[in-house]
Protein backbone atom coordinates (compact mmCIF):
# COMPACT_ATOMS: atom_id res chain seq x y z
CA UNK A 1 0.00 0.00 0.00
CA UNK A 2 1.42 3.30 -0.74
CA UNK A 3 0.14 6.58 0.89
CA UNK A 4 0.87 9.98 -0.19
CA UNK A 5 -0.02 12.58 3.28
CA UNK A 6 -0.13 16.74 3.02
CA UNK A 7 1.76 17.21 6.17
CA UNK A 8 1.57 20.95 5.50
CA UNK A 9 3.83 23.52 5.39
CA UNK A 10 5.39 22.14 8.99
CA UNK A 11 4.33 19.31 10.61
CA UNK A 12 4.15 18.97 14.81
CA UNK A 13 3.86 15.75 14.46
CA UNK A 14 4.68 12.75 12.24
CA UNK A 15 2.29 10.18 14.62
CA UNK A 16 -0.34 10.30 12.00
CA UNK A 17 1.86 9.25 9.07
CA UNK A 18 3.56 6.55 11.31
CA UNK A 19 0.20 5.10 12.68
CA UNK A 20 -1.16 4.52 8.97
CA UNK A 21 2.00 2.50 8.09
CA UNK A 22 1.50 0.45 11.32
CA UNK A 23 -2.03 -0.32 11.08
CA UNK A 24 -2.44 -1.28 7.77
CA UNK A 25 -3.52 -4.93 8.61
CA UNK A 26 -5.84 -3.93 11.61
CA UNK A 27 -7.05 -7.27 12.87
CA UNK A 28 -7.13 -9.22 9.91
CA UNK A 29 -4.76 -11.98 9.47
CA UNK A 30 -2.77 -10.64 6.38
CA UNK A 31 0.08 -12.78 5.52
CA UNK A 32 2.65 -10.43 3.29
CA UNK A 33 2.06 -6.74 3.85
CA UNK A 34 3.87 -3.53 2.71
CA UNK A 35 3.10 -0.16 3.36
CA UNK A 36 4.92 2.71 2.25
CA UNK A 37 3.48 6.32 3.43
CA UNK A 38 5.18 9.52 1.82
CA UNK A 39 4.98 12.90 3.76
CA UNK A 40 4.35 15.89 1.17
CA UNK A 41 4.98 19.14 2.61
CA UNK A 42 2.70 22.20 0.66
CA UNK A 43 1.33 25.53 1.08
CA UNK A 44 -1.30 24.66 3.40
CA UNK A 45 -1.64 24.94 7.33
CA UNK A 46 0.70 23.08 9.36
CA UNK A 47 -0.43 19.86 10.62
CA UNK A 48 -0.86 17.89 13.67
CA UNK A 49 -2.36 14.31 15.33
CA UNK A 50 -6.49 14.85 15.14
CA UNK A 51 -8.33 12.75 17.25
CA UNK A 52 -7.08 8.88 16.40
CA UNK A 53 -3.83 10.26 14.81
CA UNK A 54 -4.06 8.85 11.86
CA UNK A 55 -6.01 5.54 12.78
CA UNK A 56 -9.44 6.62 11.41
CA UNK A 57 -8.45 7.66 8.21
CA UNK A 58 -6.50 4.03 8.46
CA UNK A 59 -9.20 2.11 9.49
CA UNK A 60 -11.97 3.86 6.66
CA UNK A 61 -9.01 3.13 3.76
CA UNK A 62 -9.09 -0.85 5.21
CA UNK A 63 -13.04 -1.18 5.85
CA UNK A 64 -14.01 0.70 2.61
CA UNK A 65 -11.58 -1.96 1.15
CA UNK A 66 -13.26 -4.78 2.95
CA UNK A 67 -16.84 -3.66 1.30
CA UNK A 68 -15.45 -2.95 -1.88
CA UNK A 69 -13.60 -6.21 -2.83
CA UNK A 70 -17.01 -7.96 -1.01
CA UNK A 71 -19.38 -6.55 -3.87
CA UNK A 72 -17.15 -6.66 -6.63
CA UNK A 73 -16.81 -10.96 -5.56
CA UNK A 74 -20.03 -11.69 -4.75
CA UNK A 75 -19.26 -12.16 -1.20
CA UNK A 76 -21.28 -11.23 1.98
CA UNK A 77 -19.40 -8.20 3.26
CA UNK A 78 -19.99 -9.35 6.43
CA UNK A 79 -18.44 -13.60 5.85
CA UNK A 80 -15.43 -11.61 3.81
CA UNK A 81 -14.53 -10.14 7.22
CA UNK A 82 -14.71 -13.42 9.58
CA UNK A 83 -12.96 -15.61 7.02
CA UNK A 84 -10.26 -12.55 7.39
CA UNK A 85 -10.17 -11.65 11.23
CA UNK A 86 -7.64 -13.08 13.95
CA UNK A 87 -9.23 -15.85 15.59
CA UNK A 88 -8.82 -15.96 19.48
CA UNK A 89 -7.02 -18.66 19.67
CA UNK A 90 -3.95 -17.22 17.00
CA UNK A 91 -3.24 -14.55 20.21
CA UNK A 92 -0.47 -13.05 20.55
CA UNK A 93 -0.52 -12.52 17.06
CA UNK A 94 2.55 -10.87 15.40
CA UNK A 95 1.86 -9.00 12.75
CA UNK A 96 3.74 -8.16 9.50
CA UNK A 97 4.03 -4.75 10.38
CA UNK A 98 5.19 -5.28 13.90
CA UNK A 99 3.03 -5.29 15.92
CA UNK A 100 2.13 -8.09 18.46
CA UNK A 101 -1.36 -8.13 18.91
CA UNK A 102 -1.97 -9.64 22.84
CA UNK A 103 -5.72 -9.63 23.68
CA UNK A 104 -9.11 -9.41 21.96
CA UNK A 105 -12.28 -10.78 20.88
CA UNK A 106 -12.64 -9.34 17.02
CA UNK A 107 -15.32 -11.74 16.14
CA UNK A 108 -17.35 -11.34 19.00
CA UNK A 109 -17.19 -7.56 18.77
CA UNK A 110 -18.93 -7.85 15.12
CA UNK A 111 -21.69 -10.28 16.28
CA UNK A 112 -22.12 -8.16 19.50
CA UNK A 113 -22.37 -4.66 17.09
CA UNK A 114 -24.63 -6.30 14.82
CA UNK A 115 -27.38 -7.61 17.49
CA UNK A 116 -26.46 -3.99 18.76
CA UNK A 117 -27.72 -2.18 15.96
CA UNK A 118 -30.65 -5.15 14.56
CA UNK A 119 -28.40 -5.90 11.26
CA UNK A 120 -31.48 -8.59 10.89
CA UNK A 121 -34.03 -6.22 11.24
CA UNK A 122 -32.81 -3.95 8.77
CA UNK A 123 -34.44 -4.78 5.79
CA UNK A 124 -37.46 -3.96 7.20
CA UNK A 125 -36.35 -0.10 7.62
CA UNK A 126 -35.08 -0.35 4.50
CA UNK A 127 -38.38 -1.58 2.32
CA UNK A 128 -40.15 1.71 5.21
CA UNK A 129 -37.36 4.00 4.05
CA UNK A 130 -38.00 3.24 0.20
CA UNK A 131 -41.59 3.83 0.21
CA UNK A 132 -41.08 7.43 1.67
CA UNK A 133 -38.69 7.58 -2.08
CA UNK A 134 -35.40 7.60 0.39
CA UNK A 135 -32.67 5.36 0.42
CA UNK A 136 -31.58 3.42 3.40
CA UNK A 137 -27.80 1.74 4.06
CA UNK A 138 -26.14 0.01 6.81
CA UNK A 139 -22.58 -0.44 7.34
CA UNK A 140 -19.79 -1.69 9.38
CA UNK A 141 -15.98 -0.94 10.25
CA UNK A 142 -14.46 -3.36 12.80
CA UNK A 143 -11.01 -1.35 14.16
CA UNK A 144 -7.95 -1.65 15.60
CA UNK A 145 -5.78 0.89 17.73
CA UNK A 146 -2.22 1.26 18.65
CA UNK A 147 -1.78 3.72 21.38
CA UNK A 148 1.72 5.17 22.58
CA UNK A 149 2.64 8.40 23.46
CA UNK A 150 5.39 10.04 25.27
CA UNK A 151 6.58 7.34 27.48
CA UNK A 152 7.98 9.51 30.17
CA UNK A 153 5.94 9.98 33.47
CA UNK A 154 6.32 10.43 37.36
CA UNK A 155 3.94 10.10 40.35
CA UNK A 156 4.39 11.43 43.85
CA UNK A 157 1.87 9.89 46.13
CA UNK A 158 1.80 10.90 49.99
CA UNK A 159 -0.29 10.23 53.54
CA UNK A 160 -0.95 12.87 55.29
CA UNK A 161 -1.67 12.52 58.93
CA UNK A 162 -4.67 14.86 58.42
CA UNK A 163 -6.88 11.78 56.16
CA UNK A 164 -5.52 13.03 52.57
CA UNK A 165 -3.90 11.53 50.05
CA UNK A 166 -2.52 13.23 47.65
CA UNK A 167 -1.09 12.43 44.19
CA UNK A 168 0.77 14.46 42.06
CA UNK A 169 1.12 13.50 38.33
CA UNK A 170 2.21 15.37 34.83
CA UNK A 171 -0.84 14.29 33.07
CA UNK A 172 -3.93 16.65 33.39
CA UNK A 173 -7.29 15.93 32.36
CA UNK A 174 -8.95 17.77 29.75
CA UNK A 175 -12.52 16.50 30.94
CA UNK A 176 -11.61 12.48 31.08
CA UNK A 177 -12.45 11.82 34.73
CA UNK A 178 -8.69 11.75 35.76
CA UNK A 179 -9.76 12.63 39.48
CA UNK A 180 -12.37 10.19 39.32
CA UNK A 181 -10.36 7.05 38.08
CA UNK A 182 -7.27 7.79 39.68
CA UNK A 183 -9.02 8.39 43.17
CA UNK A 184 -10.98 4.81 42.24
CA UNK A 185 -7.28 2.89 42.16
CA UNK A 186 -5.70 4.39 44.83
CA UNK A 187 -8.57 3.92 47.25
CA UNK A 188 -8.84 0.20 46.44
CA UNK A 189 -4.97 -0.43 46.55
CA UNK A 190 -5.04 2.07 49.89
CA UNK A 191 -7.96 0.93 51.33
CA UNK A 192 -8.93 4.61 51.78
CA UNK A 193 -11.90 6.59 51.29
CA UNK A 194 -12.77 7.59 47.73
CA UNK A 195 -12.93 11.45 48.93
CA UNK A 196 -9.82 11.38 50.81
CA UNK A 197 -8.06 11.43 47.34
CA UNK A 198 -6.17 14.81 46.26
CA UNK A 199 -4.99 14.74 42.38
CA UNK A 200 -2.39 17.43 41.98
CA UNK A 201 -1.22 18.18 38.09
CA UNK A 202 -0.24 21.36 36.29
CA UNK A 203 2.07 22.70 38.53
CA UNK A 204 5.85 22.43 37.14
CA UNK A 205 6.91 23.10 40.98
CA UNK A 206 5.62 20.08 41.98
CA UNK A 207 5.75 17.77 39.17
CA UNK A 208 9.04 16.03 37.99
CA UNK A 209 8.37 15.04 34.45
CA UNK A 210 4.72 14.65 33.00
CA UNK A 211 3.81 13.73 29.09
CA UNK A 212 0.14 15.04 29.20
CA UNK A 213 -2.91 13.40 28.12
CA UNK A 214 -2.83 12.27 24.57
CA UNK A 215 -2.95 8.70 22.79
CA UNK A 216 -4.69 6.86 25.33
CA UNK A 217 -1.89 6.81 28.13
CA UNK A 218 -3.51 8.29 31.04
CA UNK A 219 -4.44 4.98 32.70
CA UNK A 220 -1.86 3.25 31.19
CA UNK A 221 1.00 4.72 32.25
CA UNK A 222 -0.69 6.89 35.26
CA UNK A 223 -2.61 3.65 36.45
CA UNK A 224 0.72 1.59 36.26
CA UNK A 225 2.68 4.61 38.47
CA UNK A 226 -0.34 4.28 40.93
CA UNK A 227 -0.09 0.59 41.55
CA UNK A 228 4.02 0.76 41.65
CA UNK A 229 3.57 3.73 44.07
CA UNK A 230 0.90 2.35 46.28
CA UNK A 231 2.89 -0.66 46.95
CA UNK A 232 6.20 1.14 47.65
CA UNK A 233 4.17 3.25 50.17
CA UNK A 234 2.76 0.22 51.57
CA UNK A 235 5.80 -1.26 52.19
CA UNK A 236 7.48 1.70 54.01
CA UNK A 237 4.21 2.11 55.62
CA UNK A 238 4.57 -1.75 57.11
CA UNK A 239 8.10 -0.91 58.65
CA UNK A 240 7.29 2.00 59.98
CA UNK A 241 4.04 0.13 61.27
CA UNK A 242 6.42 -2.83 62.96
CA UNK A 243 8.28 -0.45 64.51
CA UNK A 244 5.35 1.62 66.12
CA UNK A 245 3.41 -2.12 67.63
CA UNK A 246 7.37 -3.53 68.52
CA UNK A 247 6.89 -6.39 66.27
CA UNK A 248 8.57 -8.06 63.38
CA UNK A 249 8.25 -6.56 59.80
CA UNK A 250 6.96 -10.06 58.15
CA UNK A 251 4.38 -10.38 61.44
CA UNK A 252 2.78 -7.35 59.82
CA UNK A 253 0.37 -7.39 56.71
CA UNK A 254 -1.90 -4.35 55.51
CA UNK A 255 -5.39 -5.12 55.16
CA UNK A 256 -8.21 -2.12 54.81
CA UNK A 257 -6.24 0.67 55.19
CA UNK A 258 -4.72 -0.72 58.19
CA UNK A 259 -1.80 -2.70 59.15
CA UNK A 260 -2.39 -6.00 61.97
CA UNK A 261 0.69 -7.40 63.71
CA UNK A 262 1.13 -9.91 67.03
CA UNK A 263 -2.00 -10.80 68.57
CA UNK A 264 -3.90 -7.56 68.80
CA UNK A 265 -2.08 -4.83 67.52
CA UNK A 266 -3.70 -2.35 65.20
CA UNK A 267 -2.89 1.33 63.49
CA UNK A 268 -4.31 2.93 60.39
CA UNK A 269 -2.67 4.68 57.41
CA UNK A 270 -2.67 7.47 58.58
CA UNK A 271 -2.40 7.10 62.29
CA UNK A 272 1.42 5.98 60.97
CA UNK A 273 1.62 9.04 58.45
CA UNK A 274 1.06 11.80 61.62
CA UNK A 275 3.37 9.71 63.68
CA UNK A 276 6.03 10.25 61.07
CA UNK A 277 5.46 13.95 60.61
CA UNK A 278 5.79 14.22 64.51
CA UNK A 279 8.37 12.45 64.66
CA UNK A 280 7.28 9.50 66.83
CA UNK A 281 7.83 6.75 64.76
CA UNK A 282 11.14 4.90 66.68
CA UNK A 283 14.35 5.20 64.90
CA UNK A 284 13.17 7.58 62.25
CA UNK A 285 13.15 11.52 62.24
CA UNK A 286 9.95 13.72 61.54
CA UNK A 287 9.62 13.50 57.66
CA UNK A 288 6.38 12.84 55.34
CA UNK A 289 4.97 9.29 53.92
CA UNK A 290 5.65 9.61 50.48
CA UNK A 291 7.18 7.69 47.65
CA UNK A 292 8.20 8.42 43.96
CA UNK A 293 7.25 6.24 40.79
CA UNK A 294 8.53 7.12 37.18
CA UNK A 295 8.27 5.20 34.16
CA UNK A 296 10.00 5.09 30.85
CA UNK A 297 8.02 2.57 28.85
CA UNK A 298 5.11 3.14 25.95
CA UNK A 299 3.52 0.04 27.47
CA UNK A 300 1.73 -1.23 24.09
CA UNK A 301 -2.16 -2.07 24.11
CA UNK A 302 -4.62 -2.84 21.25
CA UNK A 303 -7.94 -1.13 21.74
CA UNK A 304 -10.44 -2.67 19.27
CA UNK A 305 -13.69 -2.99 18.61
CA UNK A 306 -17.16 -2.42 16.56
CA UNK A 307 -19.11 0.02 15.16
CA UNK A 308 -22.11 0.05 12.92
CA UNK A 309 -24.05 3.27 10.99
CA UNK A 310 -26.93 3.31 9.66
CA UNK A 311 -28.21 6.39 7.40
CA UNK A 312 -30.78 7.73 4.93
CA UNK A 313 -30.24 9.88 1.87
CA UNK A 314 -32.68 11.99 0.27
CA UNK A 315 -32.04 11.44 -3.30
CA UNK A 316 -33.45 15.09 -4.91
CA UNK A 317 -31.21 17.19 -2.11
CA UNK A 318 -27.73 14.43 -1.25
CA UNK A 319 -29.30 15.29 2.58
CA UNK A 320 -27.76 12.44 4.37
CA UNK A 321 -29.08 11.88 7.74
CA UNK A 322 -27.59 9.29 10.39
CA UNK A 323 -30.34 7.50 11.89
CA UNK A 324 -28.68 5.22 13.84
CA UNK A 325 -24.69 4.61 15.43
CA UNK A 326 -24.04 1.13 17.41
CA UNK A 327 -20.31 0.88 19.01
CA UNK A 328 -18.91 -2.38 20.39
CA UNK A 329 -15.31 -0.67 22.48
CA UNK A 330 -12.59 -3.18 24.34
CA UNK A 331 -10.65 -0.74 25.96
CA UNK A 332 -9.30 -3.23 28.31
CA UNK A 333 -10.72 -3.76 31.66
CA UNK A 334 -12.74 -0.36 32.92
CA UNK A 335 -11.97 1.47 35.99
CA UNK A 336 -15.20 3.23 35.18
CA UNK A 337 -17.59 1.91 32.59
CA UNK A 338 -19.42 5.31 32.60
CA UNK A 339 -16.79 7.15 31.84
CA UNK A 340 -15.61 4.92 29.12
CA UNK A 341 -19.10 5.39 27.50
CA UNK A 342 -19.01 8.66 28.05
CA UNK A 343 -16.18 8.99 25.88
CA UNK A 344 -17.03 6.98 23.26
CA UNK A 345 -20.39 9.28 22.88
CA UNK A 346 -17.71 12.18 22.19
CA UNK A 347 -16.10 10.33 20.20
CA UNK A 348 -18.34 9.22 17.94
CA UNK A 349 -19.62 12.82 17.40
CA UNK A 350 -16.11 13.66 16.55
CA UNK A 351 -15.40 11.27 13.90
CA UNK A 352 -18.87 11.77 12.57
CA UNK A 353 -18.20 15.75 12.17
CA UNK A 354 -15.34 14.46 10.26
CA UNK A 355 -17.20 11.85 7.74
CA UNK A 356 -20.20 14.33 7.29
CA UNK A 357 -19.23 18.00 7.43
CA UNK A 358 -15.80 19.14 8.73
CA UNK A 359 -13.32 20.48 6.18
CA UNK A 360 -10.83 22.79 5.50
CA UNK A 361 -11.59 25.11 2.76
CA UNK A 362 -8.63 27.19 0.67
CA UNK A 363 -9.40 29.67 -2.32
CA UNK A 364 -8.77 27.69 -5.50
CA UNK A 365 -6.20 30.17 -6.66
CA UNK A 366 -4.09 29.85 -3.74
CA UNK A 367 -3.73 28.79 -0.59
CA UNK A 368 -5.87 31.29 2.01
CA UNK A 369 -7.91 29.56 4.20
CA UNK A 370 -11.82 29.99 4.00
CA UNK A 371 -12.56 28.11 7.09
CA UNK A 372 -10.35 29.15 9.27
CA UNK A 373 -12.75 29.75 12.10
CA UNK A 374 -15.34 28.37 13.69
CA UNK A 375 -17.65 30.57 11.50
CA UNK A 376 -16.60 29.03 8.38
CA UNK A 377 -15.85 25.65 10.08
CA UNK A 378 -18.79 23.08 9.88
CA UNK A 379 -19.44 21.10 13.05
CA UNK A 380 -21.84 18.51 13.95
CA UNK A 381 -24.72 19.84 16.46
CA UNK A 382 -26.68 17.86 18.76
CA UNK A 383 -29.54 18.26 16.67
CA UNK A 384 -27.19 16.02 13.43
CA UNK A 385 -26.90 13.06 15.77
CA UNK A 386 -28.66 10.18 17.09
CA UNK A 387 -28.83 8.71 20.04
CA UNK A 388 -25.65 6.67 20.44
CA UNK A 389 -26.15 2.37 21.01
CA UNK A 390 -22.66 1.79 22.98
CA UNK A 391 -21.83 -1.68 24.39
CA UNK A 392 -18.77 -3.01 25.92
CA UNK A 393 -16.45 -6.42 25.28
CA UNK A 394 -13.34 -5.91 27.70
CA UNK A 395 -10.27 -8.21 27.49
CA UNK A 396 -7.23 -7.53 29.73
CA UNK A 397 -4.40 -6.19 28.22
CA UNK A 398 -1.08 -7.70 29.00
CA UNK A 399 1.48 -4.85 29.36
CA UNK A 400 0.25 -3.03 32.40
CA UNK A 401 -1.45 -4.38 35.91
CA UNK A 402 -4.80 -2.92 35.47
CA UNK A 403 -5.04 -4.45 32.40
CA UNK A 404 -6.58 -1.18 30.55
CA UNK A 405 -6.09 -0.29 27.17
CA UNK A 406 -7.58 2.86 26.65
CA UNK A 407 -11.00 4.65 25.60
CA UNK A 408 -10.44 8.05 24.51
CA UNK A 409 -10.31 7.43 20.49
CA UNK A 410 -12.61 4.20 20.58
CA UNK A 411 -15.01 5.83 19.77
CA UNK A 412 -13.90 8.23 16.78
CA UNK A 413 -11.52 5.40 14.84
CA UNK A 414 -14.04 3.63 13.33
CA UNK A 415 -16.80 6.18 12.67
CA UNK A 416 -15.31 7.02 9.01
CA UNK A 417 -15.66 3.17 8.17
CA UNK A 418 -18.81 2.40 8.95
CA UNK A 419 -20.40 5.54 8.09
CA UNK A 420 -18.87 5.65 4.57
CA UNK A 421 -19.67 1.85 3.88
CA UNK A 422 -23.62 2.43 5.10
CA UNK A 423 -23.55 5.35 2.60
CA UNK A 424 -22.00 3.35 -0.13
CA UNK A 425 -24.77 0.78 0.55
CA UNK A 426 -27.41 3.15 0.62
CA UNK A 427 -26.35 4.94 -2.97
CA UNK A 428 -25.57 1.24 -4.49
CA UNK A 429 -28.97 0.59 -6.20
CA UNK A 430 -28.35 4.42 -7.77
CA UNK A 431 -24.38 2.96 -8.82
CA UNK A 432 -22.64 6.17 -7.58
CA UNK A 433 -18.67 6.79 -7.49
CA UNK A 434 -16.83 7.31 -4.46
CA UNK A 435 -17.92 9.59 -2.59
CA UNK A 436 -15.35 11.87 -1.16
CA UNK A 437 -14.84 12.73 2.26
CA UNK A 438 -16.59 14.94 3.90
CA UNK A 439 -19.83 14.01 2.24
CA UNK A 440 -21.64 17.07 2.26
CA UNK A 441 -25.21 17.27 1.05
CA UNK A 442 -23.70 19.19 -2.12
CA UNK A 443 -21.40 16.30 -2.73
CA UNK A 444 -23.31 13.50 -2.81
CA UNK A 445 -26.53 15.64 -4.82
CA UNK A 446 -23.81 16.11 -8.04
CA UNK A 447 -22.60 12.51 -7.58
CA UNK A 448 -26.33 10.93 -7.48
CA UNK A 449 -27.04 13.55 -10.84
CA UNK A 450 -23.69 12.01 -12.24
CA UNK A 451 -25.09 8.43 -12.13
CA UNK A 452 -28.74 8.96 -13.09
CA UNK A 453 -26.90 11.11 -16.59
CA UNK A 454 -25.06 7.97 -17.02
CA UNK A 455 -28.57 5.83 -17.20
Amino acid sequence: MDFLANIGAAPVSYAPVQNAARLCTSMYHVPVARARVRGVLTNTVPTGPYRGAGRPEMIYAIERLMDIYAREQGIDRIELRRRNLIPVDALPYSGTTGLSIDSGEFEKNMDMVMELADWQGFDKRCEKAESAGRLRGIGLANFMEIPVGFPHETADLTVTGNGRVELTVGTQSMGMGHETVFAQVLADRLGVPFDSVDLLTGDTDLTGMGGGAHSDRSMRLVGTLMVNAAASLVARATALAARVLGVAEEEVSFLDGGFHGGQTGHIGLFEIAALLEAGDVPGHEAAKLTVREAIHDRLPAFPNGCACSEVEVDPETGEVDLVRHALIHDAGLEINPMIVEGQGHGGIAQGIGQAMCEDFVYEESGAQILSGSFMDYCVPRAGDLPSFDLGSNPTAAASNPLGVKGGGEGGTTPALGAFFNALHDALAPLGTEEVPMPATSARVWELIERARARR
